[in-house]
């Protein structure tokens, strides 16, 4: 039998859930073969996920890639993606930390938000993901904290809480002492079609509480309502 993971998602794929609380905004989850697909959603919070073992595909933004043991990502704020689970390898096991960035910097008014997580944050467009590999050194270090925040995260020892918060610091600092490098991930950004999208995907981000219709979306990139449709189901295989 599958493990089902419930998405509930709006109409412009926001996911109607929390991911910790209040409290400690920051929750753990777990999949494998046996997992149904996770559709295309978005969330406000980050996301870093490890795999343990095998391979599964994922969609992030506009990019279509495939995890394998070893391998991590970190998806941006705001960044649409999907895993398509029913194609990952029979041994494939993958962990997640979807937290909040509150969860380090707590106010927007601290160093933490202005210098070291707000450059990353509010390049999302540009930089939906990092795929990281153990082949590059800083990207390596970051595998590690991921893997010792999740082993943590699925454990609970007796102070988890900051242990897990200190490991996500140190891997938003080693994102911003690499911020140069970081170019590289970014996206292609000469498809035409792409920039509708991302014009879309911004209009989302920034408007997320409110009720977005097919029409606001069609201004926002200054294309008609077919060619809204026709762009996400081309681009991000979705209507």
């Amino acid at each position: 039998m599958k493990n089902t993971i419930t998405i509930s998602v709006q109409d412009d794929f926001w996911e109607n859930r929390a991911h910790g609380d209040t409290t400690f905004p920051c929750a753990a989850y777990y999949t494998d073969a046996n997992t149904h697909d996770i559709r295309w959603h978005w969330h406000e919070e980050y996301e870093l996920s490890i795999v343990r073992s095998g391979s599964c595909p994922l969609s992030v933004g506009t990019d279509h890639l495939t995890l394998h043991a070893g391998d991590a990502i970190f998806i941006n704020t705001g960044t649409l993606h999907s895993q398509e689970t029913t194609k990952a390898t029979k041994d494939f096991y993958k962990e997640d930390l979807v937290f909040h960035g509150r969860l380090i910097y707590s106010s927007k008014h601290t160093v933490f938000w202005q210098k070291y997580m707000a450059p990353i944050a509010t390049s999302s467009i540009s930089l939906p993901y990092i795929h990281l590999t153990p082949a590059v050194p800083w990207e390596k270090e970051i595998i590690a904290l991921v893997s010792d925040a999740t082993e943590s995260a699925r454990e609970k020892p007796f102070g988890y809480e900051f242990y897990i918060r200190e490991k996500l610091s140190r891997i938003f600092l080693l994102l911003a002492q690499n911020r140069t490098e970081l170019a590289s991930h970014s996206q292609n950004e000469s498809s035409q079609e792409m920039q509708h999208i991302k014009k879309m995907i911004r209009y989302i981000q920034n408007n997320y509480t409110e009720s977005i219709s097919l029409k606001q979306l069609a201004q926002t990139a200054n294309i008609c309502e077919r060619e809204v449709q026709r762009s996400f189901r081309n681009v991000i295989r979705q209507s």
